[in-house]
């Protein structure tokens, strides 16, 4: 295979480096790096520079409020959802992701993904006591691989609206504001400003998208009777 080591000579405390492959490299011969897929803050820590566009691009999140015991709820529905998240650790996560469907271009589409686990482990820790009773350790999982009910499915995507709005919010520029510096001052803009811009507007992109599907899905749902 082909390798390449950086080598700092202790004498001059010049970094050189150095080739090991099956190809004989001849001087002023150009060499080109192949990146690995990263997302935009990988590329930042580990190369210093971002990619416009980046379809590899990703956001992580979590949701700890809805772990948070509801003095409403009862001990055994407490006790319930407590044993299914232990049993089932790799279905039920307070840790999720948006990312690109990378079948298409960000430039040319607007499609986004969820973890899987998402919406099941959502379902999971808003059910109430009531939606609780017929969930048995046999068929959680299949209960919650779909729609509990209008109002769980309800409760579920205003904490995702909340939480995505609320992220939003966080920045002290808007998406359109960030996009229309980008599009009138990219010749001034320096080479870190250009960078610091185009990752804050894939997480924008990523969190603005996620925030108008699940406001999409919320218009059309109505409590149960």
């Amino acid at each position: 295979g082909t390798r390449f080591d950086r080598v700092l000579d202790t004498n001059s405390q010049e970094l050189f480096v150095r080739y090991q492959g099956e190809k004989e490299l001849k001087e002023n011969e150009e060499l080109l790096f192949c990146y690995s897929k990263l997302t935009s803050w990988q590329m930042l820590l580990y190369y210093g520079f971002v990619v416009e566009n980046n379809v590899d691009d990703s956001l992580e999140f979590s949701i700890p409020s809805v772990y948070e015991e509801n003095e409403e709820e009862d001990f055994e529905s407490q006790v319930k959802k407590q044993l299914f998240l232990s049993m089932f650790e790799d279905e039920f996560t307070s840790e999720f992701s948006i990312e690109w469907n990378r079948d298409e271009s960000v430039e040319e589409c607007s499609e986004i993904q969820f973890t899987n686990q998402m919406m099941p482990s959502l379902r999971l820790m808003l059910m109430d006591g009531r939606e609780l009773e017929n969930v048995t350790i046999s068929n959680v999982l299949q209960i919650l691989s779909e729609k509990v009910s209008d109002r769980n499915e309800i409760r579920v995507l205003e904490a995702l609206a909340n939480l995505f709005e609320a992220m939003l919010n966080t920045y002290p520029t808007t998406l359109d504001e960030d996009t229309q510096i980008l599009n009138t001052q990219r010749q001034t803009l320096s080479e870190n400003q250009k960078h610091c811009l185009f990752y804050r507007i894939g997480q924008k992109r990523l969190i603005d998208l996620a925030f108008h599907r699940v406001q999409s899905q919320l218009d059309q749902l109505q409590p149960d009777e």
